[in-house]
């Protein structure tokens, strides 16, 4: 009887931890400075078009970035090649300079939801296409940035 009451608890901990994280990149900013120029680029492939999806972008910043916000433009193709571009600003820090995300010593952890429990229309694979939009060309203190796809539940 302990025996089957340690496997249960075994298996029930292997499928308690089951990700709904279908894709997750983070790429490196050269030199914490992001060019208007820089355009990173996520591949991913959707399986199962008949679920729902959240999207999130995570991004960290140092305290010594010198805006509340960020600008991104972002642009999201289907394997079918149809596009759509969007301009989005996210806010770093609410409007007393108090940073808004996790705080790691030098750098603020952040995670912007993109998408909210979206279907994607066709299986295969899926290009997003993110450029910061900030007045500076160089836009200095990001360190990284990436893409999160989950399956909602």
């Amino acid at each position: 009887m302990k025996k089957f009451a340690f496997l249960l608890l075994i298996i029930l901990t292997l499928f308690s931890c089951s990700s709904n994280v279908v894709f997750e990149k983070e790429y490196e900013i050269k030199n914490n400075k992001w060019q208007a120029e820089n355009i990173i680029n996520f591949k991913f492939k959707v399986e199962d078009n008949s679920l729902n999806y959240n999207v999130f972008f995570t991004m960290q910043n140092s305290k010594k970035y010198r805006t509340s916000n960020i600008w991104l433009y972002v642009t999201t193709s289907s394997p079918s090649g149809k596009s759509v571009t969007d301009s989005l600003e996210y806010f770093l820090s609410d409007d007393k300079g108090v940073w808004r995300g996790q705080d790691n010593s030098d750098f603020i952890k952040n995670k912007f939801l993109y998408k909210s429990n979206i279907k994607f229309t066709e299986n295969g694979e899926y290009n997003v296409s993110v450029t910061q939009g900030m007045r500076e060309k160089d836009t200095p203190n990001i360190k990284t940035f990436g893409l999160v796809v989950e399956k909602t539940e």
